[in-house]
């Protein structure tokens, strides 16, 4: 597990930032994760957004590696993070869905860890309940403010862990390495920011009849004509203003990492589960429906004082199933080589070498919430090579996620998208709409072929998820996951 001989020969200059010279340490790095759920990069300053939202954020991306093109396979919380953190698709380890089990047949980044001598602890606001093999110590939702979550705003359950995350690193040793994983639930909805968080990004004499609760959000979904424009700038603002809350939050880990002397000897990597729809598609707030780039698309930032290199901003498309190889790399564990890993190790683009990267495409889907109660699943497929993205929806489906589950209609997609996403980011346009030539169709007809081949490799290695059980379900239906209505299992 000694490292510093394999750094020193694997990045040489290439990873020295600022004039740097990489460390020779003689133990073993920590690892601090620290992911923020349904957080847009666009709505970071780091990536070129207006408003302050994330002093820290920023400050990390300029000690570290911004990764400007980082997508989450789904949008939703568990398949998302499941993927982070083994390195596969959810096609592959089978968890499609929020409260879906985890095949032991998997091995997660946090059991690799903790095999080779790493302690290991998460402090969580989301996914309490999830397939969170390999950690020591696991606090969240159902321990102390278990009982007060339907009374509590988040940025209280935010508050909690990082009180709980920086206890634990003053009681551990120093003399053994760690992976801390702290997640965050703001900026996800209902979107309501603390005190003086409330007002940084909106007007104090606001009067309108849209708010950030999610009810509000399901209204401003379902109403005839679009909003007023300062009523969709006051939702902005708001969730602008969970990100600031949420970046003070974990500014205090990164702090108390410095305080301890933890700085140098500490990779941390930043980075969310997916983003959010904020009323672009569909007049949509939300994202469990979406397979736009808009809840794709996810920040992604990784700091090593020495071993790293710093301001360095990286254009190359990436995946979060990249991490666990990468980290693995990283962190010197050579003897952690998974064939059946879809991910593949972002080295060679931190030290500044885009030529080695063998992936050319990036997969994504949208699975119907169907396989907890062994219902049939109903998917939606996207592939993404260079400028152009395509969807696949054959069965013509139209997700009915909340808040269309109310009324019955969904979030309305075509059968088949065609996107250039240079010249239309927002994936407004679909090319194939007005395609006389049909230039664009044979563009999608061989996109799809790229797409049926994929989708049969991963069937070859798709595992079936298991059943939602009881406290899953209990944490679903705490969090607006599941309503009163979805009792049946969906």
């Amino acid at each position: 597990m000694a490292i510093g001989a394999a750094l020193l020969a694997l990045w040489g200059c290439e990873g020295c930032g600022s004039g740097e010279t990489p460390r020779n340490d003689p133990s073993p790095a920590n690892l601090v994760l620290l992911t923020i759920d349904t957080l847009r990069p666009d709505h970071l300053a780091c990536y070129g957004y207006e408003r302050v939202t994330s002093p820290r954020i920023d400050a990390l991306a300029e000690r570290g590696v911004l990764l400007a093109n980082a997508f989450a396979p789904r949008g939703s919380t568990w398949p998302s993070l499941t993927s982070l953190h083994t390195g596969k698709y959810p096609a592959t380890h089978g968890v499609r869905n929020n409260g879906e089990t985890l095949s032991e047949a998997h091995v997660t980044l946090a059991q690799h860890l903790r095999a080779r001598g790493y302690r290991t602890a998460a402090f969580l606001s989301n996914f309490r309940q999830a397939p969170n093999r390999g950690f020591d110590v696991v606090w969240g939702l159902e321990d102390d403010i278990g009982a007060l979550k339907h009374v509590q705003p988040q940025y209280l359950w935010d508050e909690a862990i990082t009180d709980r995350a920086v206890e634990w690193l003053r009681r551990e040793s120093p003399d053994q390495p760690f992976f801390l994983w702290v997640h965050y639930m703001d900026p996800h909805e209902d979107y309501l920011p603390p005190p003086p968080f409330h007002h940084r990004f909106t007007d104090p004499a606001y009067a309108g009849q849209t708010t950030g609760r999610a009810d509000s959000l399901m209204n401003a979904t379902l109403q005839r004509g679009d909003l007023p424009q300062s009523e969709l700038d006051h939702v902005l603002g708001l969730y602008d203003g969970q990100i600031a809350s949420t970046d003070r939050l974990l500014g205090r880990v990164l702090d108390e990492l410095e305080a301890l002397g933890l700085g140098g000897s500490t990779l941390v990597v930043f980075t969310s589960d997916h983003g959010e729809e904020l009323y672009q598609h569909n007049r949509y707030f939300f994202h469990a429906a979406s397979i736009y780039d808009t809840v794709l698309r996810v920040p992604l930032v990784m700091s090593w004082p020495g071993h790293l290199p710093e301001g360095r901003r990286v254009e190359s498309t990436v995946e979060i199933v990249d991490l666990v190889p990468t980290l693995t790399d990283l962190l010197g564990l050579d003897d952690v080589k998974d064939p059946a890993l879809d991910g593949e190790s972002l080295l060679p683009l931190l030290r500044g070498d885009a030529r080695t990267r063998s992936k050319s495409h990036t997969f994504h889907e949208w699975s119907s919430t169907e396989t907890g109660a062994g219902g049939p699943l109903e998917t939606i497929f996207a592939v993404r090579e260079g400028r152009l993205k395509l969807i696949e929806n054959p069965g013509e489906i139209h997700p009915d996620n909340p808040p269309f589950r109310r009324t019955g209609q969904g979030f309305v997609l075509a059968r088949r998208e065609l996107y250039d996403l240079i010249a239309d980011p927002g994936e407004k346009r679909n090319l194939l709409d007005q395609d006389i030539e049909g230039k664009w169709r044979a563009e999608a007809d061989r996109l799809a072929r790229t797409l049926e081949e994929w989708k049969k490799q991963q069937g070859l290695k798709a595992t079936v998820s298991g059943e939602i059980t009881e406290d899953m379900r209990r944490e679903l239906k705490a969090l607006g996951y599941l309503t009163d209505e979805d009792e049946d299992g969906k």
